[in-house]
């Protein structure tokens, strides 16, 4: 992570508040849909098959001290398995367990996504606006004709950050939020919509778009839109100004001979904002993952448009990757995925639409290889294949 990036995140603190809510010339009026009304609770199904499978991998992971952490499947609207492994706090000897809030770290992208997405359903916005539609007096030769999809999927072009805003110091929060004008203000790298380029700017400047189109701070449009719909009583977006309940302390290293197990080097979580801030349970994850699948969040329509991949640029889609991937059992699978690393946490929410599953791994210590799963290999591969097991009818 550049350290300029780091500095860039204050601006999820700061986000600037906007004009008050209207109608945006040309949507047409905001629908009646999605009422705001809380999910019924998932029901516990534990499945004794799907167990052994889960439970052979995950205990090879921890005994090898490559996994520490929570992990939960959902099968239809039941979780179907869930299993707390590890310690939140090694000096103090605090267990892991379904009270745990991890840092989702950039899994956060996704939850954004999908409120842009709830925003769109309402005509508050759509993909295809350009951003000086909402965000008045940038360049319309530059940063003025990003769209909202580029930012969404990391082909944005905006200048690269370290290269416009290079010395602006860290402890600064003005300093950060300015160093993101600085790049709104800038010439482009590339052409928008031709080059991936993973940034958290982007998606910082998307939440600029959600407070200027609402007329209120990010952090309250996610709330009422996205976490009490859904039932995510224990998710919020960590601040620096309170004590954070039940946030366990992140490791590097799995204890082999030479890679002794050691606390994280320290993260200012916060400043990641709508692109990295959120903690919660694994159940809350599974929580937005049910009522995502179950089409209370967004549309059938919307959650297609989401998560439409393009090949020609890694499979990225809006806020996620979808691909298929062979789990053996015949067909592949059609996996929507989402990764989340920063410090001594890393987080892994998969969907499989097509047999209405959703796999939750939530960790914080050891060095598990979540994020290969689309090459058929590691951690995060055998508990895909685990939860999937033979194909449901």
């Amino acid at each position: 992570m550049s350290r300029f990036i780091l500095r860039a995140l204050a601006l999820g603190a700061l986000l600037v508040a906007a004009t008050p809510s209207r109608a945006q010339p040309g949507l047409p009026p905001a629908p009646a849909v999605m009422a705001p009304a809380v999910m019924a609770p998932l029901a516990e199904r534990p499945d004794a098959a799907l167990a052994a499978r889960m439970d052979a991998v995950l205990d090879a992971a921890h005994a090898a001290g490559t996994f520490d952490g929570v992990v939960l499947v959902r099968r239809g609207r039941a979780v179907v398995y869930r299993r707390a492994l590890g310690q939140a706090d090694r000096a103090w000897g605090v267990a892991n367990s379904f009270e745990t809030r991890f840092p989702w770290a950039s899994v956060t992208k996704q939850v954004t996504a999908v409120l842009a997405a709830r925003l769109a359903a309402d005509g508050r916005l759509r993909f295809s606006d350009r951003l000086d539609r909402h965000l008045p007096g940038l360049r319309a030769d530059a940063a003025g004709r990003v769209t909202l999809r580029h930012l969404l999927a990391h082909t944005s072009g905006l200048a690269d950050a370290d290269r416009v805003a290079p010395t602006l110091p860290l402890a600064s929060d003005s300093a950060a939020t300015a160093a993101v004008d600085a790049v709104l203000a800038a010439d482009l790298d590339t052409e928008p919509g031709a080059t991936f380029r993973y940034t958290n700017t982007e998606t910082l400047v998307l939440a600029r778009v959600i407070e200027a189109v609402t007329g209120q701070p990010f952090a309250d449009v996610l709330r009422a839109r996205i976490l009490v719909p859904a039932g995510m009583t224990e998710t919020d977006l960590l601040r620096d100004d309170r004590v954070e309940p039940r946030v366990p302390t992140g490791y590097v290293g799995t204890g082999a001979a030479g890679d002794p197990v050691r606390v994280a080097p320290a993260e200012r979580i916060p400043l990641y904002g709508a692109a990295g801030a959120l903690a919660g349970t694994a159940d809350d994850l599974l929580r937005f993952d049910d009522a995502l699948l179950s089409g209370r969040l967004v549309p059938p329509a919307l959650f297609d448009t989401l998560t439409a991949a393009d090949p020609a640029l890694g499979f990225v889609a809006l806020g996620v990757w979808r691909y298929a991937l062979d789990v053996g059992r015949g067909a592949a699978a059609d996996l929507v995925e989402r990764q989340g690393y920063i410090g001594g946490y890393r987080a892994l929410n998969v969907l499989a639409p097509g047999d209405d599953l959703a796999l939750v791994i939530l960790s914080n210590a050891g060095e598990p290889d979540l994020f290969r799963t689309y090459a058929r290999s590691g951690f995060s591969y055998d508990l895909i294949r685990a939860a999937l097991g033979p194909v449901q009818r």
